[in-house]
């Protein structure tokens, strides 16, 4: 059994203009033959994280605190905490915070993903 203890674990902030912090929790560098990946997701107010595609994989993003604003294949809806967005897999996605009040959210990958860009941003100690 593996238990990774978040409190432990760096974050890392992707400077502007995305503004976002990241907290990998686990992926398959940590658990090479691992089926899905998890980090944190840290959105302060105007932060982004741009349009993108997930090649093969599917994103589920359960929201834990604040209203963040996500934008799924062209639909555009809030989600507020204990609420989950589904990605399929190719789908082009985005999130942004446009309130005061930071906004996170869990985020698993399936397949799980490599998180080495992420761990490249400034690490938060």
């Amino acid at each position: 059994m593996l238990i990774f203890k978040s409190s432990e674990l760096p974050e890392y902030h992707d400077p502007s203009p995305h503004n976002r912090i990241v907290k990998p929790l686990f992926d398959k560098k940590d658990i090479p033959d691992a089926k899905l990946s998890v980090n944190t997701l840290r959105l302060e107010q105007n932060a982004v994280v741009p349009e993108h595609i997930h090649d093969g994989g599917v994103e589920v993003i359960y929201v834990l605190e604040g209203i963040l604003t996500f934008t799924v294949d062209g639909e555009t809806a809030e989600a507020k905490p204990g609420d989950i967005v589904y990605v399929p897999e190719n789908i082009k996605h985005s999130t942004t915070n446009k309130y005061p009040q930071a906004g996170k959210a869990l985020c698993i990958f399936t397949p799980s993903n490599d998180y080495t860009a992420m761990r490249s941003w400034t690490e938060i100690k």
